[in-house]
């Protein structure tokens, strides 16, 4: 699980930057990925490197993604409520979306798989 966060959190800061890269008009919550995507990253790096602190470190890159989830949704909601919407920005949006997803599941599915193996020890 350390490898995907530091994946998808390197995956969710291009993500930001390009968002902001490509925007015409400048704004500072195009970068919202990518500072979803710095916690992931530093979740991978405090799991690697402190063995007891793993487990939490795990748990909040899994709420990181479920954040952001949820503010993909949101926004994406609110942006094509609003009517109009910016074709880069509903196109990040839903890659944020996706990334976190993806992350989230795989963060479910390893959460799963621990405790199945700690089972099967006892």
């Amino acid at each position: 699980m350390v490898r995907n966060s530091l994946l998808f959190g390197i995956l969710l800061i291009l993500n930001g930057i390009a968002g902001y890269a490509l925007a015409e008009s400048k704004s500072l919550t195009a970068l919202i990925p990518s500072a979803l995507g710095a916690i992931l990253f530093l979740c991978g790096i405090i799991s690697m490197q402190a063995d007891n602190l793993r487990k939490h470190a795990m748990h909040l890159s899994a709420l990181v993604g479920l954040f952001g989830v949820i503010g993909a949704i949101g926004n994406l909601v609110r942006s094509l409520a609003k009517g109009d919407p910016s074709t880069l920005g509903l196109t990040m949006t839903l890659l944020m979306g996706l990334l976190s997803t993806a992350y989230l599941v795989l963060c479910i599915r390893s959460f799963k798989a621990a405790r199945l193996a700690r089972q099967a020890e006892a």
